[in-house]
């Protein structure tokens, strides 16, 4: 029988303090959104101009995408004046880009803003971004998938010019590339490319989130085959790194962010034995092993006090630092059997987020200057944690 996943386990010794509550940023503070760089570059402040009409439809068009009940507020409240929906001349777009998008040029023919999509085909024409895609006009835009072929086999400077780059990690994808695209023609980017080292290494990411003051689990880090080597004893029921302790239950992430295979490890007053947490096969997502008590000697760690939630895993999906949608599954912790719905989805639910939650979502998302992410919540009885951050994927 598996160790229930709500018991309670000892607290763990760690010389870093909880996160104090989170101060309000400023509204300036942080990237722009990309709601309010289309709302900028309509009123020709931005890094490219377009006409009103293209930065409404825009902003209904991300908005909808992510099932906003507001996205006509959202397309008004980017509506520019009406004496800004008068074109710049052609200079101030041709000139410094070698380009003119979204709006009427001088020989009065209208130029689509034109949208790059720059991800690995299993990712670019998945179901999900399809669906995202079809809701943006294209009397107003045109969207150019890159492919395959040409990130793999042609140089930066054979892409596509574009005014918009959607750009996001998966296997194989030619990061450098991107970045050198990026230099070479200066597009506005979604997301910021250059933070995907970040993200893909979890000892990074939650060392940059603690300090942006964001609310990460109580952890050590092991790293293995630097030139530091650490001092690493473990007991039956608890781990000591360096001299900091950290007791059973605890998770052991892989430092490797792509690698998904996750050991939840338990004290012998629970029955011992560690619960293997994987990507979804079927309607299965973790299998309990009693007779795995050690943790695994190769390879670098992340290990992580098991808090304890109600059950529930919580994703939140963020567009700009202003608009965030969560919903709740149920832990892999629980069964690892997978809750699906009569299509064969994995059931979710929507959830509402606290104020604190709602201003952990908008510092993740200006700490990662990414105007579109997700990141995952862990929702104890008396603090909420963040525990995963993805880009655009």
């Amino acid at each position: 029988m598996d160790p229930p996943a709500d018991a309670k386990g000892a607290s763990g010794a760690f010389r870093t303090p909880p996160p104090s509550p989170l101060p309000r940023l400023p509204a300036s503070a942080g990237r722009v959104s990309g709601l309010d760089a289309v709302a900028a570059a309509a009123k020709g402040s931005g890094p490219f101009t377009i006409r009103a009409s293209s930065a409404e439809s825009m902003a209904g068009s991300l908005m909808e995408s992510v099932g906003s009940p507001s996205a006509a507020a959202a397309a008004q409240a980017a509506r520019p004046p009406a004496a800004a929906s008068t074109p710049r001349p052609r200079s101030s777009s041709v000139d410094k880009r070698g380009r003119n998008p979204g709006h009427t040029a001088e020989d009065g023919v209208f130029h689509r803003i034109r949208v790059g999509i720059c991800a690995m085909d299993k990712k670019a024409r998945s179901k999900p971004m399809t669906q995202i895609l079809s809701r943006v006009p294209s009397s107003e835009f045109e969207i150019i998938v890159f492919g395959n072929d040409r990130l793999l086999k042609e140089e930066p400077e054979a892409w596509p010019v574009v005014d918009c780059f959607i750009a996001f990690f998966s296997k194989g994808f030619p990061i450098q590339k991107a970045e050198r695209y990026v230099q070479l023609r200066r597009p506005f980017c979604v997301n910021d490319l250059s933070m995907e080292y970040i993200l893909r290494d979890r000892r990074l990411f939650y060392k940059h989130l603690a300090s942006c003051g964001v609310p990460v689990p109580p952890h050590l880090v092991v790293s293995r085959g630097g030139s530091r080597r650490q001092r690493i004893v473990e007991h039956e029921d608890s781990l000591e790194v360096d001299g900091d302790i950290i007791y059973k239950p605890f998770v052991e992430k892989p430092a490797d962010a792509e690698d998904h295979n996750i050991m939840v490890y338990f004290p012998r007053r629970m029955g011992g034995g560690c619960k293997h947490l994987f990507r979804k096969v079927g309607n299965k997502s973790s299998q309990f092993y009693r007779d795995v008590n050690r943790i695994r000697a190769e390879g670098s760690y992340i290990y992580e006090q098991f808090l304890q939630t109600s059950g529930t895993d919580i994703k939140v999906y963020a567009v700009g630092p202003d608009y965030a949608h969560a919903e709740a599954r149920k832990s892999p912790v629980v069964d690892g059997i997978v809750q699906r719905d009569g299509e064969g989805k994995e059931l979710r639910f929507p959830i509402m987020l606290t104020p604190y939650e709602k201003e952990v979502a908008r510092r993740v998302v200006q700490a990662f200057r990414m105007n579109v992410c997700g990141l995952d919540l862990l929702r104890t009885h008396n603090k909420t944690y963040v525990c995963d951050v993805n880009g655009w994927s």
